[in-house]
């Protein structure tokens, strides 16, 4: 059992380590190569009059050099249109690198990030980039061009009985400067430093149970060479359970999400806020996968969004969630994943709010 486990746990951490490349579909090193593209079409409106919507296809590549090692590269095209302007182009791409040291159950890992998106934007597209990268939204493109950046990390696994896994990791993400607009000085956004921690536990035959926490340090952000930002340090805590029915399976998921007091630069000293702009959040989610028949699975989720009410636009936000994602196995080497999801609910400054969320993919293994 410890030896299923860990490898499990230590990439679904790196999955959480490796944010620079953005790739949270890590795997099991030593599978088949993948390819999977995936268009999924995104649109909000809120009873304000705001609208945004997004159409993106995201192109993402697994590639498993051996029995250790592991490639994966991710890269986007989207459009979005919203207040007070649209977008359009390519995101930039990133790539990870992953190594099993099996003896010692660590995996190494790199993510890089190529420039290759949108930048220098104008400034009604900043504005509109602004309310996209917003959380609340959860766009799958939330940004289009950012710098250079490079993450390596590490992430441990021991098991402690046949039961019960522990497991710990760090990274560091340098971020390069970039020009986010048009005729402006560099940006220079901080360095980050992770760390996480987590357990990974068996109740009983059919069903476990994993929690982890992550602890995120950031650098200040500076504009040419003046540091304007430095924000508080987050904390994001998460719980899973799951359990077996045969060949169905029910997931419950549960994520807390909180940042410290932000700083801004006032005469060239960064001076605390008297309170924070992004918002603490919490969300819950169940799943049931189950089969419908030969060749054919159906997902049905439904959940909860909550965050705290802010100064910031947006926020103070009570959302409900309904998802459905069958999945069509069209052969050994050919997969057709769906989704649709709903949200809905209200914010306090705002009144009502309602989004959907629409996706058909196509995944070829080699």
């Amino acid at each position: 059992m410890p030896r299923k486990i860990i490898p499990m746990m230590l990439l679904s951490a790196c999955a959480v380590l490796s944010a620079a490349a953005q790739q949270d579909d890590l795997r099991v090193i030593g599978r088949r190569a993948s390819v999977t593209v995936l268009p999924v079409f995104q649109t909000w409106s809120v009873e304000n009059g705001s609208r945004f919507s997004e159409f993106s296809t995201s192109l993402s590549l697994y590639y498993p050099v051996s029995r250790a090692a592991a490639i994966t590269l991710h890269t986007s095209q989207a459009a979005t249109g919203g207040d007070p302007t649209s977008i359009s182009g390519l995101t930039d791409t990133q790539l990870g690198f992953a190594y099993h040291l099996e003896r010692y159950n660590v995996v190494m890992n790199l993510g890089v990030n190529l420039p290759s998106g949108v930048r220098d934007l104008e400034q009604d597209e900043f504005a509109t980039s602004v309310s996209l990268s917003n959380t609340l939204f959860d766009f799958r493109v939330p940004n289009f061009g950012q710098g250079v950046s490079i993450n390596p990390g590490a992430v441990w696994g021991m098991p402690l009985n046949d039961d019960l896994v522990i497991g710990a990791g760090a990274s560091y993400h340098y971020r390069g400067p970039f020009r986010p607009l048009k005729e402006f000085d560099d940006f220079d956004p901080g360095d980050e430093v992770l760390f996480t921690g987590g357990v990974d536990a068996r109740l009983s035959a059919t069903g476990s149970i994993s929690a982890d926490l992550v602890v995120t340090f950031y650098g200040s952000d500076k504009l040419g060479s003046n540091e304007v930002f430095a924000s508080g340090n987050k904390i994001v805590a998460n719980v899973r359970w799951r359990n077996e029915f045969g060949r169905n399976v029910l997931t419950v998921v549960g994520r807390y999400r909180t940042l410290g007091r932000d700083e801004v630069g006032l005469g060239g000293i960064l001076v605390p806020q008297d309170q924070n702009l992004v918002p603490d959040q919490f969300e819950f989610l169940a799943s049931y996968l189950f089969p419908i028949r030969r060749g054919i699975t159906m997902g049905i989720s439904g959940g909860g969004r909550f965050f705290q009410e802010t100064p910031a636009p947006f926020t103070g936000a009570s959302l409900f969630v309904l998802g459905l994602s069958p999945e069509f196995t069209v052969s050994s080497t050919v997969r057709i994943p769906v989704s649709l999801r709903l949200q809905a609910g209200s914010l306090k400054n705002n009144g009502s709010l309602f989004g959907l969320d629409i996706g058909a993919g196509l995944n070829v293994s080699f």
